[in-house]
């Protein structure tokens, strides 16, 4: 339901005008450009989070000895848990390990934004006029989830959203080169890896 919100002219909310009735959205003035700007920041947050994406493909291509192609027909969260999983710290010391991972965790959460937006349409939440032309002042969207309407968002969090998903590319690609050699080294070692020795079979396995 759109939540309409009368603007006085001076500036300051109104009530509704006695003799107005009930407001039909309807009738109000909308702006035909009031999504223009959602489309520059789901484009802009959609297209850092693919860098992630390609990142963990190309990350887990190189700790399994595969094709990037087929590292990225494994789901996001399938693979870049796996990568997770396979650098583990070896002592209290291993800081730039822990900082991969860390940051790897960050990126999952990342994704379960990214599903929000990738998953759900734009919906205008509320919108706000004035109570003597009946024009639209200005308007409120929101992309909310179909199957919990809890999970959502504003024009304000996915600004946020996409600046952090921009920044977490720069910090995943330098916490990548800061990796220790060895780690790289033992990981394509690994007799567990059976899962990963063809290219056309990466399914990743997630024993400790």
């Amino acid at each position: 339901m759109v939540k309409i919100i009368p603007v006085d002219p001076s500036g300051g909310p109104a009530p509704y005008p006695a003799t107005t009735g009930v407001w039909d959205s309807s009738s109000i003035d909308f702006d035909a450009n009031w999504r223009e700007e959602w489309y520059v920041l789901v484009g802009r947050f959609m297209l850092a989070f693919g860098e992630i994406e390609l990142f963990t493909a190309q990350t887990f291509a190189t700790f399994a000895g595969g094709s990037i192609e087929a590292a990225a027909l494994i789901g996001f969260s399938k693979r870049t848990e796996w990568i997770r999983k396979k650098l583990k710290p070896r002592d209290a010391t291993d800081t730039d390990v822990k900082r991969f991972r860390k940051l790897l965790s960050n990126a999952l959460i990342i994704a379960e934004y990214r599903n929000l937006i990738a998953h759900n349409p734009l919906k205008l939440s509320s919108f706000y006029f004035n109570t003597v032309t009946g024009e639209a002042v200005s308007h409120d969207g929101i992309i909310q989830s179909a199957q919990d309407q809890m999970k959502n968002t504003s024009k304000e969090k996915l600004q946020e959203a996409a600046d952090d998903a921009k920044n977490l590319f720069s910090e995943l690609y330098i916490a990548r080169g800061m990796l220790p050699e060895f780690y790289i080294d033992q990981i394509l070692c690994m007799s567990d890896f059976s899962g990963c020795d063809n290219e056309h079979d990466m399914t990743p396995e997630f024993s400790d």
